[in-house]
């Protein structure tokens, strides 16, 4: 199987994100046949002039309606209805909703078209074999499909908004909407995510299981066996190379001092691909960088703004029923923005996490007596790479993405709730 094959195996691991992305307007990639030189059937990734035209119909539908609610607020005096601060989380939703069309259409083609084809490539080099794929298929589809019914739920709830008019039906819909673009950009963000924390889980395994261990028999290696530290594999449990590894294994065996050559080359062929996952790792975080920024603003300020109008609406004059209601949804809300926060940090602490494990495995191999000190200064070498290329993804540079984050966000949140609350008091 060639790397054009994995990459469609690719595409088609990652199509159930894909399907709502392009029903929704997103269009990052879409893959179809085409006929080429001698009506030879050929796999594109592209963007069809469709696509723009229905991103660009999409983007004026939003800035009409927000221009809107907006001039409706301002002529017939609906400040009951829409607040400043409503009006607030409104701009910021959508200028993040504008901002991610944009960008679906103009940088992210050919830049997750690159990411793919240098997954593939990986993946070709690591041998992945298909049932691999279709595991991580069915991870996406299942995370998706929850998230879907759970959007769904939320969606009913808010129709019990729309009773109450039709500019509560106008701005329901359009931030029901918004939110869902901002989610499949989230799950489009950690679909990727996983993806490069898998291949650098199979990479640790390669190192794990190459012959540096099973070649070298010093009581450093006896005693970290007994304790548990390293697992020593034989023969039977190696890992499979690609052909191209196996090739240059044979070369190598063919020259004099096989051994040594062999294991050097064995940690030389992975600092190679770890490189790579690195780079297209920062590739990634150039892609969503802006969206990932964006989007953690909306999520503080859609929480900060329905927890403080929900802790007004209880000391109205509303009955105990309505204002459970109301607290529902609040609360519904605030738990799904969190969860989509959750995705995004959970995806980015994870593939940190295993990054980490590497440093622990190089360190190990260093604990070998008799390991040559050409394969040594390699392994150091490696190590060194590592610690220094670090899997970090940032919202633009502007904060590292990782469970910290949520401390941030709680922290703010309850600042500025209780800034709202003394303030209201004042108020009244």
């Amino acid at each position: 199987m060639n790397s054009e094959n994995k990459e469609y195996d690719i595409y088609l691991n990652i199509n159930p994100n894909y399907i709502l992305s392009k029903a929704i307007g997103l269009f990052p990639l879409s893959f179809f046949h085409k006929n080429v030189y001698y009506l030879k059937l050929k796999n594109t990734l592209e963007i069809t002039s469709y696509d723009y035209l229905y991103v660009i119909i999409i983007m004026m539908l939003i800035l009409g309606i927000t221009s809107f609610l907006f001039i409706s607020t301002a002529i017939y005096d609906l400040k009951d209805i829409f607040s400043e601060a409503i009006l607030f989380q409104i701009a910021v939703n959508v200028i993040s909703a504008l901002v991610t069309f944009y960008l679906a259409v103009t940088k992210l083609p050919k830049e997750i078209r690159e990411v793919l084809h240098r997954l593939s490539e990986i993946d070709f080099v690591l041998n992945i074999q298909k049932d691999f794929y279709e595991t991580n298929s069915k991870l996406v589809r299942n995370k998706m499909i929850t998230f879907i019914c759970a959007y769904i739920f939320l969606f009913i709830l808010d129709l019990y908004d729309m009773i109450r008019g039709i500019m509560y039906v106008i701005f329901v819909s359009m931030m029901d909407y918004i939110i869902l673009i901002q989610f499949v950009t989230v799950m489009q963000f950690a679909t990727l995510v996983n993806f490069m924390k898998d291949r650098l889980q199979i990479l640790n395994d390669c190192i794990e299981s190459c012959n540096i261990w099973n070649q070298n028999s010093s009581e450093n290696v006896k005693l970290c066996q007994k304790l548990g530290i390293i697992k020593v594999r034989n023969n039977t449990q190696s890992t499979k190379t690609s052909a191209i590894f196996e090739r240059r294994i044979i070369q190598i065996k063919d020259s004099g001092n096989s051994l040594i050559n062999q294991q050097k080359m064995h940690i030389s062929f992975y600092r190679i691909v770890h490189e790579s996952l690195c780079d297209i790792s920062s590739t990634i975080n150039t892609i969503y960088g802006l969206q990932l920024l964006l989007f953690t603003i909306s999520v503080f300020v859609e929480i900060t703004i329905n927890l403080n109008i929900q802790i007004i609406s209880l000391t109205n004059n509303a009955g105990f029923i309505q204002k459970m209601i109301q607290v529902l949804f609040a609360f519904a809300w605030t738990v799904f923005h969190i969860s989509m926060l959750f995705v995004m940090a959970g995806s980015c602490h994870s593939i940190k996490g295993e990054a980490n494990q590497s440093i622990v495995i190089l360190q190990r191999m260093l604990l070998i007596q008799e390991l040559p000190p050409d394969v040594s200064a390699e392994v150091q070498l490696f190590l060194q790479q590592v610690i220094n290329r670090k899997f970090i993804f940032t919202a633009w540079s502007f904060f590292d993405i990782d469970y910290k984050i949520f401390g941030s966000v709680v922290g703010a949140v309850t600042t500025l709730l209780v800034i709202f609350i003394q303030f209201n008091m004042q108020s009244n």
